[in-house]
């Protein structure tokens, strides 16, 4: 059984270390007020040097606010799927250094941060920002956007480009703006 389950993890971690490769967006329509909304699932930024916490990207726009999309943040406790020493995360500012140009996101509505757990993806914290849309543009235009989290257990920093680096995250939020209109 440990054999499989690390012949299985090398397999991943081995197709998943392009990291052009990833989900598609999904778009969708409200039977109720028929807003149409886009939607991408989170794609991880770098995940070196952030211990045991895996921060990802999402991002979703609905045509009834067109010129604003909300960035999900989950971060991901990488040991909680052994249940060992994990722990969830108290999600609080997204801060933002996209060409040297810091920007300072504060969490959606009442700010705080959910939680949610299944056998797959362990333990699993979540928070939402919304943006306008231009600000995901430049990010993606940028040579340079490194992310600073605050939460409880510390800040967390990572990159979703740099030069001669880019993430998941980063070719996601790529596939969601070409899905949504100008």
């Amino acid at each position: 059984m440990k054999r499989l389950f690390l012949c299985a993890a090398l397999s991943l971690g081995i197709l998943g270390c392009a990291t052009s490769s990833g989900l598609n967006p999904t778009t969708s329509k409200s039977e109720f007020d028929n807003t149409k909304t886009i939607d991408i699932k989170p794609h991880g930024l770098s995940c070196k040097n952030t211990g045991v916490y895996c921060p990802t990207l999402g991002f979703r726009w609905e045509d009834n606010s067109p010129s604003t999309a909300a960035i999900r943040l989950v971060i991901l406790d990488l040991y909680s799927a052994q249940s060992i020493g994990s722990d969830y995360v108290r999600i609080g500012d997204l801060r933002l250094k996209i060409d040297g140009e810091l920007v300072a996101l504060s969490p959606v509505g009442s700010g705080l941060t959910s939680y949610n757990y299944d056998k797959i993806t362990g333990r699993t914290s979540t928070q939402a920002y919304v943006v306008p849309k231009s600000l995901l543009n430049k990010i993606y235009s940028s040579k340079e956007t490194l992310v600073q989290i605050v939460t409880d257990k510390g800040d967390i920093e990572d990159y979703i480009v740099k030069p001669n680096a880019d993430t998941k995250a980063y070719h996601a939020l790529n596939r969601f703006l070409e899905a949504i209109p100008n």
